[in-house]
Parts: C-alpha cells; sequence; structure tokens
C-alpha cells in the first residue's frame, strides 16, 4: 500500500470539527511507514490544509470534490473552473426554484455569498474559514472569480428538488452530489472526487492496486470505484455502504486493517 486518502466530514471529522487522536495516530503510523496520506474533500484547500497541520502530516490533498489537486508542498496540480455563462445559469435556476437555500459560490480557495441570512451566518460555523459575503459578487464570476462549485444548503428535500432541476436541464455540463444531509454540491462535468484523485495518482505514479481510500457519503462513491480497498464509516446510508468492499467504524479502524500484515492487501 502506497496512498491512503481519506474524507474529511463524517469520516475524519466529527460534527464539532474535531479529530480523534485515536485517527491521528493511526494516520501518522501510517505516514511514517512509507504511506502516502491524502485528504479528498468537498472543502476547499485552505480547509484542508489546516486539517493537515492538525495531523501533523505533509500530504497531498484533493479539493472541492475534485476541482482541485495539491500536491503536499500546495503546488495546484490540477484545477477546473466552470464556464461563466453556465455557472450564471445554474446560480439563477437553483436560486429562482428556492430562494430560502443558503447558497455558496466558491473558489479553491473561497467561499462567497451574495448576502447573508441569520441562516447562513449559523451554517457558517460548519466552515473553518469564513464566509465572505459580497453582494456584487454574481458581476465579477468568469473576470475576478473563477468558481469550481455551487453549493446548495437547506433541508434534504429542498436541495434534492434542485438537484433534480439542475440534472434536468444541464445534466449534459454538471456533475450533482449529495455532499451530506440537506447539502449538494454542484460542479463542472467531470469532476468528482475519483477523477480528482486519479489526477494526484498519476502524478505520484501510483497505480490504483495500491491506493486505499476511506469515505461516508456519496461524493465519495467515485472514489471507491477505483479500488478494491474502499473503506465506508458503519454510519453511512446503505447505498453507499453497498459500494464500499469494507466497512469500519473509524479512520484508525481502515488505517490498522491496511497495516496489518494479514489483511489481503495485493
Amino acid at each position: 500500500m502506497k496512498l491512503i486518502v481519506c474524507d474529511l466530514d463524517g469520516t475524519l471529522l466529527t460534527h464539532d470539527l474535531k479529530i480523534a487522536e485515536t485517527d491521528r495516530e493511526a494516520l501518522q503510523k501510517a505516514n511514517e511507514s512509507g504511506i502516502e496520506i491524502a485528504i479528498a474533500s468537498g472543502r476547499m484547500y485552505p480547509d484542508i490544509s489546516r486539517i493537515m497541520s492538525q495531523l501533523d502530516i505533509k500530504g497531498c490533498s484533493v479539493g472541492q470534490n475534485g476541482a482541485s489537486v495539491y500536491s503536499k508542498t500546495g503546488e495546484l496540480i490540477a484545477e477546473k473552473t466552470f464556464d461563466p455563462e453556465l455557472f450564471y445559469d445554474l446560480y439563477h435556476a437553483g436560486r429562482k426554484l428556492n430562494s430560502a437555500l443558503t447558497t455558496l459560490i466558491c473558489t479553491h480557495n473561497q467561499i462567497i455569498i451574495e448576502k447573508h441570512s441569520d441562516e447562513s451566518l449559523i451554517l457558517a460555523k460548519k466552515f473553518l474559514s469564513p464566509i465572505l459575503e459580497d453582494h456584487n459578487i454574481i458581476s465579477k464570476i468568469g473576470a475576478k472569480v473563477h468558481p469550481s462549485k455551487l453549493t446548495f444548503l437547506g433541508s434534504t428535500e429542498a436541495v434534492l428538488d434542485v438537484k433534480v432541476l439542475l440534472e434536468s436541464l444541464y445534466g449534459d455540463h454538471i456533475e450533482v452530489t449529495l455532499s451530506e444531509s440537506g447539502c449538494i454540491d454542484v460542479m463542472p462535468k467531470g469532476i468528482t472526487k475519483g477523477a480528482g484523485l486519479s489526477k494526484l495518482m498519476n502524478r505520484l505514479n501510483i497505480p490504483v492496486q495500491e491506493m486505499a481510500c476511506i469515505g461516508d457519503s456519496y461524493n465519495d462513491l467515485s472514489m471507491f470505484d477505483l479500488t478494491p480497498y474502499s473503506f465506508v464509516m458503519n454510519q453511512s446510508p446503505d447505498d453507499v455502504k453497498a459500494r464500499a468492499n469494507y466497512q469500519v467504524s473509524s479512520v484508525a479502524d481502515a488505517v490498522h486493517r491496511l497495516l496489518d500484515e494479514t489483511f489481503p492487501v495485493k
């Protein structure tokens, strides 16, 4: 095994944005044994970098569900952003369907909202980086701001309605995933964690047979499909668990199995 890739929210991060000491120690042990550690998340690079600092590990990252890929030194290896006209159409279609949803415009290193609401200020506590307010943000798309992800937050039923609408109108041009309950992420076509991870493995010259991944939600499925060493958290939805080859109670559980000489790693 040469690479272990770990999701953040619901996998490595608890709901209060903490990392269990047992998980941190397990990943450090794997790294010390010569295994590369990477994070693959819907979060942007500054957030992932802060988590890596907490782990005390220098690792690569796949951010924004695959839209940006970084080396362990912070070099931007790959990035894909929206066509400005497509982004404008997506933004306004979602807002027209349900203007009560919190709508976030995400670049590789910023999260921006057109106007804060009481709900968005509460949601901001879930993020490690600030949500910037810019009333003129839409006019800057394609000029000063190049989004790689559009996020809608609200009730699960409401965001899934947006998912259905956007896929019906723009399905040939976008990827839409339910990242967690009450949150959908919209990315340019071809952008998934699995696609971003493939770019990273090509850069590191690591074959899929020597990569393991750990995740918990729908945006992790594209990673699960890459490798026989896919681990899913016990609390994940049943249809997510069905796509992984192993179920675990924690990141440490997965890492300990991978380091166990009796585990069937080829």
